[in-house]
């Protein structure tokens, strides 16, 4: 991802003015909501009407491709609360990118578990996700060799599922607050390798570090999820370890964890969060579970997104 140049910077009208007739006589949207980049869509998926929101930096002419992010929220919770939990439209103003926060159907995700509503529905949010990419390229210029996916919580997991079965629409995903579910990690065979990033608190009481098993929601540890990716992406074996600054007295510290020498120029990262609970590190909203200042997990998401091509 990169900033625009002067050149196509645009007054706001213009943005909105280019993508005001976006309806199709399929049923499918993408309307304007106002004039700060923020656009609602829907369409039909496994005869399912799917909504979600998009922002767009507000000065961007639309004609420049710019890479695509998609966010997906826990449970409960919908595209409106990630986004105001994860403040990713200041980033995307910031750094230059378009942000897709999606609904989860029936307000679950089928994360690959057959243990959510979603998936007793008969949704594959699989097939939504690749439709929406599908979706908003068609409506707005995305470049689709930077699309990415971060995640929080039932919303990791999603990210996770959708590395193993994306990933030749996907460059890179994030997870924070959950790791992998143990089947999901069996059936995992991405056709290409994907660069992974975790962010996880060590007091995460839904998502234990040390993993969980439960029926067909079991889920892996953290050192066991980080080492699949590192298998799958073909990492050296040993990260570089960096404790970062403590820069907050919240009772927490982090350090970053990087696996390098990965296939095709991918790497796979983990932000431990030690004192860290179940939420969004230097979320801007209000969140249950001890929560870090030490970093903005939005910020480490979107450095490590940039660059990153599939």
């Amino acid at each position: 991802m990169r900033r625009f140049p002067t050149s196509s910077v645009f007054p706001a009208p213009v943005a909105l003015t280019l993508l005001m007739a976006l309806a199709c006589g399929d049923g499918s949207s993408l309307d304007p909501i106002d004039e700060l980049g923020n656009y609602e869509g829907k369409f039909t998926s496994d005869d399912v009407e799917r909504t979600y929101l998009v922002h767009a930096p507000p000065r961007w002419d639309g004609s420049t491709p710019l890479p695509l992010v998609i966010a997906l929220h826990g449970v409960p919770g919908n595209g409106r609360l990630m986004r105001d939990v994860t403040a990713f439209d200041e980033a995307a103003d910031r750094e230059g990118f378009i942000i897709s926060y999606p609904d989860a159907s029936f307000r679950d995700w089928a994360v690959g578990c057959d243990c959510t509503r979603a998936e007793f529905e008969g949704v594959s949010d699989v097939r939504f996700i690749r439709e929406l990419i599908d979706e908003l390229s068609g409506r707005l210029r995305v470049d689709r060799g930077r699309v990415y996916v971060a995640g929080f919580s039932q919303g990791a997991l999603m990210s996770q599922l959708l590395a193993c079965r994306l990933s030749d629409r996907l460059a890179a995903v994030a997870s924070v607050a959950a790791t992998m579910l143990s089947g999901v990690a069996q059936g995992c065979s991405p056709s290409q390798p994907v660069s992974v990033l975790f962010v996880h608190g060590s007091e995460d009481t839904e998502f234990p570090p040390g993993g969980r098993v439960e029926a067909s929601a079991s889920t892996l540890s953290v050192a066991a999820t980080i080492g699949t990716w590192v298998r799958l992406n073909s990492c050296g074996a040993d990260p570089v370890v960096t404790p970062l600054p403590d820069t907050a007295d919240d009772g927490t510290t982090v350090r970053l964890e990087k696996y390098t020498g990965c296939a095709e120029a991918t790497s796979v990262a983990y932000y431990a969060v030690e004192g860290g609970g179940h939420s969004w590190p230097g979320s801007p909203a209000d969140f249950s579970g001890a929560k870090s200042r030490d970093i903005s997990a939005t910020r480490v998401i979107s450095d490590f997104f940039q660059g990153r091509r599939r």
